[in-house]
């Protein structure tokens, strides 16, 4: 991990406002991607997340951006998310009314007649108004049914 986001391939930057910066480093690791996400918290680069890909994920993986191939995990191993009335597997860059009074801002929907799997959630989500003018500003959003992901990465015969 400290490869890539000390040398990384390619980067990508996220705002959700003028004081918050997310960052999404990729580098060829052998025969896979390493994708590391970090944030600043306190002028400190801090990993808060990685993912391990191999280019048999889409056809076209060396013309994707970092957020290009987030996506496409999302929507291949996702759970969806709900923010208001905004659900989906991968939401990026929207702002979403929120109903007044509620307290949870992201909820995670497993599908009907499954239990819940293991999973990993990313948000990047402000809230900003009171009352009927409140609204989530979302940069980024979406869960990763961990179960999935792993049994895809154990199918190369590298492993994990």
């Amino acid at each position: 991990m400290r490869a890539t986001v000390g040398s990384p391939d390619q980067t990508e930057v996220l705002k959700l406002d003028e004081k918050t910066d997310s960052y999404f480093f990729m580098k060829r690791c052998g025969n896979k991607h390493v994708l590391v996400f970090c944030m600043v918290h306190d002028e400190v680069l801090v990993a808060d997340f990685a993912l391990k890909l191999y280019e048999d994920l889409t056809p076209d993986f060396s013309d994707k951006t970092p957020l290009d191939l987030v996506r496409i995990v999302a929507n291949r191993f996702g759970i969806p998310v709900r923010i208001g009335r905004r659900k989906g597997l991968f939401i990026l860059q929207e702002t979403i009314p929120l109903a007044e009074g509620g307290v949870q801002i992201l909820n995670v929907e497993p599908p009907p007649m499954r239990n819940m799997p293991s999973f990993v959630v990313q948000s990047l989500v402000m809230v900003e108004g009171s009352g009927r003018m409140r609204s989530a500003r979302c940069a980024l959003a979406y869960c990763i049914d961990v179960d999935t992901y792993v049994k895809w990465l154990d199918s190369h015969s590298t492993g994990r």
